[in-house]
């Protein structure tokens, strides 16, 4: 392992033979993104409404079954029992966003992965 001094702090970090070389330490580049962020949201704001976190609370009330099926398809990605293909089922569109869409919500892990645009489409029929 090769190590670099940061530009920022001037502490030492290790680096990987392999992957993308770091200039800054993990604490530098974590107050960066914060500051960013903080003045970004200062300038543009949220862009939602003030009643948004009652909005989203309602509907996880009103929905439990979608948030389980949600949450499930969520674990099975992060366990790594199911994976993105990474090309829509609808269009064969390749990216690496796409959204898992449920036809029967009684069946959390059957799933089409959908670019944004179908997906939208789905849920318009």
């Amino acid at each position: 392992m090769e190590s670099i001094k940061c530009k920022k702090c001037g502490v030492e970090i290790k680096q990987k033979q392999r992957g993308p070389r770091k200039k800054t330490c993990d604490e530098c580049r974590s107050e960066k993104d914060a500051a960013y962020y903080r003045d970004w949201y200062a300038a543009n704001g949220r862009n939602r409404s003030g009643g948004h976190a009652v909005q989203v609370m309602e509907w996880k009330r009103q929905n439990p079954e979608k948030v389980a099926a949600h949450k499930m398809v969520a674990g099975a990605l992060k366990g790594g029992h199911i994976v993105n293909p990474g090309k829509c089922s609808a269009c064969g569109k390749i990216g690496n966003y796409l959204d898992a869409h449920h036809d029967d919500y009684k069946k959390p892990l059957d799933i089409r992965w959908l670019c944004i645009s179908c997906h939208r489409k789905e849920h318009n029929k």
